[in-house]
């Protein structure tokens, strides 16, 4: 699958383990034992920048502290997994080295008020992908089966069916362990980039190995994305949702209208974006549009984006139009243990 790549900036930082939060005066501070030899790397991911509400210092004793200001949730990503901080926490986090029968592999330990927060993706994580087999017996579909040769609709309904039950799975489990509702639903986000994720992947395969089929695949997925009620507050945890957006205009960049090979399909791309129902979603659209196809837009002399980009009221893409870097998309907006995963299932089929 191609994506217009694009730097990502976060507060990153090479550490090592032991982690405990406490508040004081509404600034959360985390404190982050390095041990020798545990490589670590703590970030906020964004697609598009936004101001840093955090800020991480080395203290004495080989030790770090990340200072978080804010009086509301927050999601960073300690070696790409999810840690949900909550201003008051007092909590330690153990990353440890754990050596499991024939497989070695990384483990958070955690201890303290909230401590659920910081390890409920590993909870998940480790039960992948074989968990829904023994609940359900829904397993990913292959492509190369002889059943979906002449119907990608039916590949498309048992891909969805399959990833329905990973989300059931996964809804059930967090319900049952007592996660609070920011969590289960910042899992839910995380399933739906997942799955937009696969859908991607196989409609790329569709374009290169089967075009026969890939405009009922590609209407599909523009109903099942069209279908979600994306809005600002999906994004007030973590960014990934973000991230789904940008997997969505490569779908109608790249798919719906064919790389923009032409003038008309520019302006009829231009003018799907102008009616877009969701201005949220229609303000991101309008967005990558400007800084991935700025050379499209300029090769056709096209200026009538300037009067649509005025128009957007979204303060974060707003300030990023005012920054020359301020798009900072990953190639799929995924976590890279993520994609290479999901990768690696996508080409078993």
């Amino acid at each position: 699958m191609k994506f217009k790549v694009r730097k990502i900036i976060v507060s990153l930082f090479s550490l090592s383990v032991c982690v405990f939060a406490q508040s004081r005066d509404n600034v959360t501070t985390v404190t982050i034992k390095a041990e020798k030899g545990r490589l670590m790397i703590i970030k906020d991911r964004s697609v598009i920048r936004r101001d840093v509400n955090y800020e991480v210092k080395k203290g004495e004793n080989n030790n770090y502290v990340i200072t978080y200001f804010g009086t509301t949730p927050k999601i960073l990503y300690v070696n790409e997994r999810p840690i949900y901080i909550t201003p008051g926490d007092d909590v330690k986090l153990d990353y440890r080295y754990i050596r499991d029968p024939g497989k070695e592999r990384d483990t958070l330990i955690a201890t303290g008020l909230h401590f659920e927060n910081y390890i409920y993706s590993q909870a998940l994580m480790f039960k992948s992908p074989g968990r829904t087999k023994s609940m359900e017996g829904i397993l990913i579909p292959k492509l190369s089966d002889s059943k979906y040769k002449s119907s990608a609709i039916s590949f498309y309904d048992d891909l969805r069916k399959y990833h329905d039950a990973q989300w059931r799975y996964s809804k059930s489990y967090l319900l049952h362990q007592g996660y609070n509702s920011d969590i289960i639903r910042q899992s839910e986000q995380d399933d739906f980039v997942r799955e937009l994720f696969s859908l991607r992947y196989y409609e790329d395969n569709f374009a290169k190995a089967n075009k026969a089929q890939l405009e009922d695949f590609s209407k599909k997925l523009d109903l099942y994305f069209s279908s979600k009620n994306i809005s600002p507050s999906d994004t007030a945890l973590s960014l990934n949702i973000e991230g789904a957006i940008a997997m969505y205009f490569g779908h109608l960049a790249e798919i719906k209208f064919r790389k923009l090979e032409t003038e008309q399909l520019l302006h009829e791309m231009v003018l799907f974006i102008k009616n877009y129902p969701n201005q949220f979603v229609r303000e991101y659209l309008l967005f990558f549009l400007k800084e991935d196809y700025a050379d499209t837009l300029q090769r056709y002399n096209f200026t009538g984006l300037g009067v649509e980009l005025e128009k957007i009221s979204n303060p974060v893409i707003k300030a990023a139009l005012n920054e020359k870097t301020g798009n900072t998309r990953t190639p799929s907006g995924l976590p890279p243990d993520i994609e290479q995963a999901l990768k690696e299932i996508n080409k078993l089929n």
